[in-house]
């Protein structure tokens, strides 16, 4: 079971329980991770990091990660923030902040105000310059985030700016964290949950951003989310 809040501000799922572990994915928005029972093991930044109880695991925008494996949770809590440029420390060990953020969820579920958002990102937003892009592969990521619902090759990518196969998909990775492929799939899924909450359905999404069939695009949806498509749009259905 799953309980979910949206706002302009945030999303905020919180899972029960959890099934199965996910692939190497990003997000295009700030996700606060907290559980209140069990042990998460995910690989963040470059390492293994495990999530328990009274810690708080941040995964910034555009930053890969994956769940690797998990044991006994219950109350698994993620709020997605739709801020921009907004940097945050990856892991936080404070107990009062992991009760505030506990205590905020529950009271988002009866839909009760609270700052918590605007005080946790006061208290622990990094001052970071962000790293100046590759003018070719912010080309190339903008070809793709235009060429979505396309099914680009590797080559027709490369040919877009006269780069080796080879050498631009080490120098995307190492830039974005992903491959030009698993980054397509990666905002193919990410764009998807619009066009969910918007009431199209799932065969006209599959259609509409490229995935070969239903089928892949529920495997893609389930391995970033953890949830089917169809769970994702009754949560927002009955909120």
């Amino acid at each position: 079971m799953i309980d979910c809040v949206k706002t302009n501000l945030y999303e905020l799922n919180i899972f029960n329980n959890i099934e199965r572990n996910s692939k190497l994915h990003a997000h295009n928005y700030i996700c606060i991770c907290a559980v209140k029972k069990g042990e998460m093991v995910f690989f963040h930044d470059g390492e293994e990091i495990t999530l328990t109880p009274n810690k708080i695991i941040v995964f910034n925008i555009n930053q890969p990660h994956k769940l690797k494996r998990y044991k006994e949770i219950s109350e698994y809590h993620i709020l997605h923030i739709n801020l921009d440029e907004i940097f945050l420390p990856k892991i936080i060990e404070n107990s009062s902040t992991y009760k505030d953020f506990i205590y905020f969820s529950q009271k988002a579920l009866k839909n009760e105000k609270s700052d918590f958002v605007e005080r946790f990102i006061k208290r622990y937003k990094i001052d970071k310059k962000f790293k100046i892009l590759n003018e070719n592969l912010a080309n190339i990521k903008k070809f793709i985030d235009e060429n979505l619902n396309t099914n680009l090759s590797l080559e027709e990518i490369s040919k877009k700016i006269n780069l080796n196969q080879s050498y631009l998909s080490r120098s995307f990775k190492k830039q974005y964290g992903l491959s030009p492929h698993d980054y397509m799939l990666n905002e193919r899924v990410n764009r998807s949950k619009k066009l969910l909450e918007q009431g199209f359905d799932i065969s006209q999404i599959a259609l509409e951003l490229g995935f070969y069939d239903q089928a892949h695009f529920y495997r893609a949806f389930k391995n970033s989310f953890l949830i089917t498509p169809n769970e994702y749009k009754n949560i927002k259905k009955h909120r």
